[in-house]
């Protein structure tokens, strides 16, 4: 799948659930935040995005289909957390319980728990040079 299919089909996600949860997984390198970045502009968001490893999260205020803020998490530095300790770190809870678009990179060790909120599933690969996306829903 392409870029731009990819996008499409994140965008009808957001706009159809509340809260809208993408999580993506790919590798060191695959583009996790290019993907990030490209949604956020698609949704009006005008930062500058850019990927919060070190500070875990970054909350931008949208007013975008009845959503109140676009949420960009980054779990990779967490791997030694239990699931307890990256909530309570990184509020996800609160944000699960309002319109809030939240994306989450490196994801797995929270997954289990956020089956109940529809999470799409964004997988990115390299191949050939090119990002390659598949979508779990």
């Amino acid at each position: 799948m392409n870029l731009q299919d990819t996008l499409d089909k994140i965008i009808l996600h957001a706009k159809l659930h509340t809260p809208a949860l993408i999580l993506l997984k790919g590798t060191i390198g695959t583009g996790k935040t290019f993907l990030t970045k490209k949604l956020a502009e698609h949704i009006g968001v005008t930062d500058d995005i850019a990927s919060p490893t070190f500070t875990l999260l970054s909350n931008y205020y949208i007013d975008w289909e009845n959503k109140k803020n676009f949420i960009h998490l980054d779990l990779y530095r967490l791997p030694k957390f239990s699931t307890e300790q990256i909530f309570t770190q990184t509020n996800l809870a609160e944000f699960l319980m309002e319109d809030n678009i939240v994306v989450i990179e490196w994801p797995e060790k929270v997954e289990p728990y956020l089956k109940q909120f529809n999470p799409l599933i964004v997988n990115i690969a390299m191949k050939d040079n090119l990002r390659v996306y598949s979508i779990n829903e």
